[in-house]
């Protein structure tokens, strides 16, 4: 797929080796008079790999150089084209493979194992070079790391095929669309027919004009009227906001917008890597497979990021010890993509049934062992950065939550089910309607977190949405810009109180349990969902909108039971090997649906 299709580097390897010494022994004051003396900076990027030894000693004799001028790097040591040029060097290695390679080959430059016996030989400069730059420009090597997540999000957006889930089963999205219109279409001929019989009520009671229901008149009305015109508007209310307000359609609208900016994204990410190629490199395919092209990149990166030194390292120009690279181009054909996994999932639309199953599972693409461990590192790296006093960018910036406060998330979570189960079902057990029905408290109870976190999480996609509406931007979501409008959501919540949560979610509890009226008067119960509320935002939206974002899965039924995601309820059965129920839900980090929490169910 990637291709060097010509090398015009005549620069001799011999000649390199003597000027690479030549920096490296002369004097800081004598280097500028040097410098007049090297080839062109653009000629040394056309010669890496067998260039970098001596970019690496320019490199750091600039760095000594007291009197160098801000950004010099950036601007006059060609610092771009160059970590563009290893980009694409890596590229083309991660796409080969060394087996049955000629070790005779070692000396051609564009083989496989040449390549992979070079980057053994220069990957201590590559590290050097870069520990450079994070000392002096540290905004490119953070570059670097954006990019790499970016490539790691186009690769999930190739799971947004035309498929969502629903009812019974995955059905295309233009299906599900054309569903939804028919229900609607449905609803209105139905509002319609109710509109007209209202009409006609009035128009039968009254007897008069519409001209003659004049301001005068509303004045003149009695107390019995004006319940009746109260009963009236609330009726209008109802039908109007059900129609504007359909969850169903916004789901189906998030989603497309969703695959509208990932199908741009890559396009976006092809045509970039296609335009800024360096010279002799090209992507032979006129029409290729977008994954292949994005996996390669993106272990590339991966390769580049692991070289960059830590903190303490930094001066030593020598990549960290856990790094070992050379095992990583083994590998790294065995990367593969699964583009049958979907990461897009639709609510259910059954939101009627107040104990419906809601289906929202989200499957990874699959990917080797390689990238996971790529990205584990990555994270650690930026959770590092951000506790490390050293590091004044992300002091003011922590995009990450501690591994304590994540913790104390998940604690109270469970402390929800666990810990207030009993005086739970002690309260509503009081209640005349719930006397005697221990299943029906529980379903309550369970009812109530999964409304909470529908509610909270249509809440901030609601307004997430409308701040990228309102920017009209056609650029993919960035971190930094997702960080700040999930904080802002956060604290708004916070100061709220969640209170807008709260009462959607009783008035769609009480409206289902329509015959238990006595439930609005349990404060206790009350109090629970508000608790719900409170750590909901803090899943959805993330502590003060910091990472991890963190999802519930309680679609468990009739699936085998996984010690590894599921923990028994104290009434199961424990030779069964079947979950009949879900009593409460797990916990998943939405960034890789790992479980962060079991689901307590009964088998």
């Amino acid at each position: 797929m990637i291709r060097l299709v010509r090398i015009d580097d005549f620069i001799d390897s011999r000649a390199l080796l003597d000027l690479t010494q030549e920096v490296r022994n002369c004097s800081t004051e004598d280097f500028e008079e040097l410098i007049q003396r090297l080839p062109p900076l653009k000629e040394l990027i056309k010669a890496i790999p067998r260039s970098l030894p001596l970019l690496d000693a320019v490199y750091e004799k600039f760095e000594k150089y007291d009197n160098h001028f801000h950004n010099i790097f950036r601007k006059h040591l060609e610092t771009d084209s160059l970590i563009n040029r290893i980009i694409w060097w890596l590229a083309q290695i991660n796409q080969t493979s060394v087996i049955g390679s000629n070790i005779n080959d070692e000396h051609n430059l564009v083989s496989p194992r040449g390549n992979v016996l070079q980057f053994t030989r220069v990957k201590c400069h590559i590290s050097s070079i870069l520990g450079i730059i994070q000392r002096e420009n540290p905004e490119i090597v953070d570059e670097i790391f954006v990019e790499k997540n970016q490539l790691s999000e186009c690769l999930d957006a190739l799971g947004c095929h035309g498929l969502v889930n629903c009812t019974t089963g995955m059905i295309r999205l233009v299906d599900a669309s054309m569903v939804e219109m028919l229900r609607l279409q449905d609803k209105l001929k139905a509002v319609i027919i109710r509109f007209k019989e209202m009409q006609k009520q009035k128009s039968l009671l009254l007897d008069e004009s519409p001209n003659k229901a004049s301001h005068q008149r509303q004045l003149n009305l009695k107390l019995s009227e004006i319940f009746d015109r109260l009963k009236q508007n609330e009726a209008i209310e109802k039908v109007l906001d059900e129609l504007l307000t359909n969850t169903h359609l916004m789901s189906l609208l998030r989603i497309v917008r969703k695959r509208v900016r990932a199908d741009r994204a890559l396009i976006n990410i092809y045509t970039s890597y296609n335009n800024t190629k360096p010279e002799g490199f090209q992507i032979c395919e006129v029409n290729p497979i977008v994954a292949k092209l994005i996996v390669i990149f993106k272990n590339a990166y991966g390769q580049l990021t692991s070289l960059v030194p830590s903190t303490d390292d930094s001066d030593s120009g020598l990549p960290p010890e856990s790094s070992n690279f050379s095992d990583n181009f083994n590998g790294s054909n065995q990367t593969t993509i699964n583009l049958a996994k979907s990461s897009v999932f639709l609510e259910n639309d059954s939101t009627d049934d107040l104990f419906s199953k809601k289906s929202t599972k989200t499957t990874n693409s699959g990917s080797s062992k390689e990238n996971q461990t790529t990205t584990s590192s990555e994270e650690s790296r930026v959770t590092s950065m951000h506790s490390n006093p050293e590091e004044p960018r992300w002091i003011t910036l922590p995009i990450y939550s501690t591994p304590t406060e994540i913790e104390e998330v998940m604690h109270r979570f469970a402390t929800l089910f666990h810990g207030q189960r009993s005086q739970i079902l002690a309260a509503l057990e009081e209640l005349n309607e719930f006397h005697g029905k221990e299943e029906l408290q529980l379903k309550t109870m369970m009812s109530a977190i999964v409304l909470t976190y529908r509610s909270v999480f249509e809440t901030s996609q609601r307004q997430y949405f409308k701040i990228y509406d309102a920017l009209e931007s056609t650029q993919e979501t960035d971190l930094i810009m997702d960080y700040s409008i999930y904080r802002m959501m956060h604290r708004h919540a916070r100061t709220e109180r969640g209170m807008q949560n709260a009462r959607e979610v009783t008035s769609q509890i009480w409206d289902t349990l329509y015959d238990f009226p006595s439930l609005k008067t349990c404060t206790r119960f009350n109090r629970f969902v508000l608790d719900c509320v409170d750590v909901v935002w803090d899943m959805v939206a993330g502590i003060d909108g910091r990472l991890p974002r963190i999802k519930i899965e309680y679609d468990f039924f009739q699936s085998p039971f996984d010690p590894s995601k599921h923990m028994r309820f104290e009434t199961a059965d424990m030779k069964s090997t079947v979950i009949k129920h879900c009593m409460w839900p797990a916990l998943l980090d939405t960034s890789d649906n790992k479980y962060m929490l079991k689901a307590v169910v009964l088998t």
